[in-house]
């Protein structure tokens, strides 16, 4: 056997053992992708909120203020928490946090409606939750409009004005929105794929971290790592995190409900340079680490951040073009983009060139910059 052949067996399996006998990055690299993954697929497994409750102040009861009280709460997104007397008795149920919404009838609302005047329902919802926010909306508009058809139509009947089809009069233009990849327009379906992808970047940087500056505190190196030891290394973080994404993707990413829509080969186009190049940034940031809980202290809070500059949660026109060409720079932003494209969108292999080749030239560039800095370190050792 070649001496380049045993130093990268022997790298294999030293980095296998820095694993496997180490509780905490085993943990990181090999539970906390299942943990989180079925954490927030618990979470956001609803994908819409319902039966969010608000109050409603009715300054003027009536029978028809009655009856739009009941149909509010009929929908599925609002659940009446119950009348109050006043708008800031309502207000400080909002404030503590008891409703997310109030609903105001005004005083002049019946009247109006009896004479066909336009009538005026005040909205007041809470902002500080969007997902809620835009429920309550969604789901208070489409009843009100609703209702305000029927007691047009109501209207136009008493007067003796009634087409054969009223609603054409009401609402010349038929608008239906369709979403086909996104059903519910639920939060789920939206942002999990992408978060999957990101957990699999953080656990194994955040691993790896753990890992160098664990071998650093037990046993500091006299001699640096050379270019063998380097494809031992990554070979096993490689072949390690890909049996966790094949795990991840291929059985949980289905069992959360996640559409799979895109083929294996589109799927494998994205995956395979994502972890290249995942790993040899692992490596390179991990140079760096000289106590195991910098890894975690460090690489943890970037998650979100790392997340909002991708373009995903925030779309890329919207963020500073210096944040989003930084964001270009992370695997994780092309890689995300390109993985719902594939499975929640069904593109073609072919369509994800841009971003495989993206990925491609990211692996490469962390690559030259590992060897670089390994051989940079061997000459100050070598100094030393």
């Amino acid at each position: 056997m070649s001496r380049f052949r045993q130093v990268v067996l022997g790298a294999f399996r030293e980095q296998c053992r820095a694993i496997f006998r180490d509780e905490g990055v085993a943990l990181i690299l090999l539970g906390a992708p299942f943990i989180y993954a079925l954490l927030y697929g618990a979470i956001y497994g609803a994908e819409v909120a319902r039966e969010i409750p608000v109050a409603v102040v009715d300054e003027a009861p009536t029978p028809l203020s009655r009856q739009l009280t009941r149909a509010l709460d009929a929908a599925p997104e609002i659940r009446i928490w119950g009348r109050v007397g006043s708008l800031p008795e309502a207000e400080a149920l909002c404030y503590a946090r008891e409703v997310h919404g109030i609903i105001l009838f005004p005083r002049e609302l019946t009247p109006e409606l009896i004479t066909g005047r336009q009538g005026r329902v005040l909205l007041l919802l809470d902002a500080s939750y969007p997902i809620l926010y835009r429920e309550l909306f969604k789901g208070a508009t489409a009843t009100l409009q609703t209702l305000g058809t029927e007691i047009a139509i109501g209207h136009l009947a008493a007067s003796g004005e009634l087409t054969a089809d009223p609603l054409t009069e009401l609402s010349p233009v038929d608008y239906r929105a369709l979403s086909p990849y996104n059903p519910a327009s639920g939060y789920g379906i939206f942002i999990l794929p992408a978060i999957l992808l990101l957990i699999l970047q953080q656990t194994l940087l955040i691993g790896q971290g753990m890992i160098a500056a664990t071998r650093r505190e037990r046993s500091p190196e006299t001699k640096a790592c050379s270019g063998a030891c380097l494809v031992g290394r990554s070979l096993a973080l490689l072949l390690i995190c890909g049996a966790v994404s094949l795990l991840l993707l291929g059985v949980l990413y289905p069992l959360l409900g996640l559409p799979m829509r895109g083929s294996m080969g589109g799927v494998a186009m994205v995956i395979i340079p994502y972890l290249v190049a995942t790993t040899a940034l692992a490596q390179l940031l991990a140079m760096g680490f000289r106590q195991r809980e910098e890894a975690l202290i460090l690489l943890l809070p970037t998650s979100i951040p790392l997340l909002m500059i991708s373009g995903i949660s925030l779309p890329g026109e919207a963020l500073p073009q210096g944040l989003y060409a930084l964001g270009e720079l992370i695997p994780s932003s092309p890689a995300m983009r390109a993985f719902i494209r594939a499975q929640t969108l069904g593109a073609p292999p072919a369509a994800l060139s841009s971003e495989a080749t993206q990925l491609w030239l990211l692996a490469l560039l962390y690559t030259l910059l590992l060897v670089v800095a390994t051989l940079r370190r061997g000459k100050k050792k070598r100094a030393a």
